[in-house]
């Protein structure tokens, strides 16, 4: 099988991208999560767990709890250093879903394939 993605290159340019500190460079992250929001805030169903996959900053975890449509938010991120301060976070490679049939009922994942 053909790789499509370079999973190495593309988590150390995470990493790198998130060590440098620069927010003003999520910017495409804070669109796609005030966008996602956005669009959440008008479906009527509540969602009891979300997840937000491999999104580096939060911003679509964060954002899209404010909308209260999600009871309960978690992040997972191939590497520590994604979580803010005071926020845990799941840890786990970009190829690998941790997550339990059943348990989850919002996955967002924005940009991860960018």
């Amino acid at each position: 099988m053909d790789i499509i993605f370079d999973a190495e290159l593309v988590e150390a340019r995470r990493r790198r991208a998130i060590a440098a500190g620069d927010h003003n460079a999520a910017f495409l992250l804070d669109i796609a999560g005030r966008e996602l929001a956005e669009r959440l805030s008008v479906v009527e169903r509540q969602f009891e767990q979300g997840v937000e996959l491999h999104g580096g900053t939060g911003t679509a975890a964060r954002e899209a709890k404010a909308t209260g449509k999600i009871d309960n938010m978690v992040r997972v991120e191939s590497d520590p250093t994604f979580a803010v301060s005071g926020e845990d976070i799941t840890v786990a490679p970009l190829d690998d879903v941790p997550l339990e049939p059943d348990t989850v009922n919002l996955i967002v994942s924005p940009l991860a394939l960018h």
